[in-house]
């Protein structure tokens, strides 16, 4: 009895392993306002992150982003990463009209017409957020991005 139990045992440690390995952010790369390309992963990363998938035109992303601009003290201690798969000129016209080329802990760009990480992250909804911590791995998806205002990661 005690023989089928720790071949039990030792077949999850082997074969189901995966399922209690924590989700990493997945290594992406993107172009900033001025045409630049940022090759992102956990290695590139020094600090936890907030990342946000959003769309420029998206009503919900614009409040959100407002909303993030005002309470950005709170996200000092993250380096916040503002992902969309929009072109360059919609991208543009976003950062200036919530100036986001000034804030030092956010980086903000696209990832163009691939959707690679769009399709990483399974995105449905917009904006999509997410937490890592400094070593890439997943603290928490937010499906309701507002309640970030109102606790602390």
């Amino acid at each position: 009895m005690r023989q089928s139990f720790l071949l039990i045992v030792v077949y999850a440690l082997i074969f189901c392993s995966d399922a209690f390995a924590q989700a990493k952010m997945p290594g992406f790369v993107i172009a900033d306002v001025n045409g630049q390309y940022h090759h992102i992963n956990e290695a590139t990363i020094k600090k936890p992150v907030l990342l946000v998938y959003f769309l420029p035109d998206c009503d919900d992303c614009r409040a959100f982003t407002a909303k993030l601009t005002k309470h950005n003290s709170l996200f000092d201690h993250y380096e916040v990463i503002m992902v969309t798969n929009s072109n360059l000129d919609a991208l543009k016209k976003f950062a200036t009209d919530f100036g986001l080329a000034n804030k030092p802990n956010l980086m903000i760009g696209t990832e163009g017409w691939t959707g690679k990480l769009q399709r990483a992250l399974s995105v449905e909804r917009f904006p999509f957020v997410a937490a890592y911590n400094a070593k890439g791995v997943s603290i928490r998806n937010f499906t309701n991005p507002n309640n970030l205002f109102d606790k602390t990661l």
